[in-house]
């Protein structure tokens, strides 16, 4: 498998546990701009699932569309962007190997499009 594809694969499984609440198998955190974490709990639901179901990564806003790691969409007027970096691991203990994109520490940053 390419390493394109398998970052991918990676974000994916990532953003999917992230966005449901479910244990996550690597490490990794959600963190949202104050503006998004002020928002209704029903949008802000509404937000988390559409970052789970995001599919459009040919939408040429992405520089590394086949890595999975950035989206935009939309909930009625408000334009919201969503994107994962990864690196290592934020206490300076674990340094992951390059070959195993699973170890690195991954970070899913929320944001109204008007923020970034």
């Amino acid at each position: 498998m390419g390493s394109e594809k398998l970052i991918a694969q990676v974000n994916d499984t990532f953003r999917h546990e992230a966005t449901t609440g479910t244990k996550l198998s690597m490490p990794g955190i959600i963190v949202a701009t104050r503006r998004v974490q002020a928002l209704p709990d029903t949008v802000k639901r509404a937000v988390l699932e559409q970052i789970r179901a995001y599919d459009n990564f040919d939408d040429g806003d992405d520089d590394f569309p086949d890595e999975h790691g950035r989206g935009q969409f939309s909930i009625g007027e408000q334009m919201f962007v969503w994107k994962i970096d990864w690196t290592a691991d934020p206490t300076g203990i674990v340094i992951p190997e390059s070959e195993r994109p699973e170890t690195f520490f991954r970070v899913l940053t929320i944001m109204c499009a008007e923020e970034e």
